[in-house]
């Protein structure tokens, strides 16, 4: 699941960029894929949440991404 906030991202096509906010139900087979290369995805394009659940261990692993600071 994921939450698209710019409707400017939005066209007939589909999503251009990244979501806001995704939640992963993560599974035995696609575990390692879900927090490496997915979480490394997401952090990299500018999803500002990221959310692993997984069902097998009854736990949820959020990631948010730091605010980035103004230079001055």
């Amino acid at each position: 699941m994921f939450v698209v906030c710019d409707k400017s991202k939005i066209d007939q096509k589909g999503i251009i960029g990244a979501p806001e906010f995704v939640v992963e139900v993560a599974s035995p087979n696609t575990s390692a894929r879900d927090y490496l290369i997915k979480l490394k995805l997401y952090e990299r394009y500018g999803t500002k949440e990221y959310w692993i659940v997984n069902p097998q261990e009854k736990s949820v692993a959020v990631f948010v991404k730091a605010k980035e600071e103004d230079s001055i």
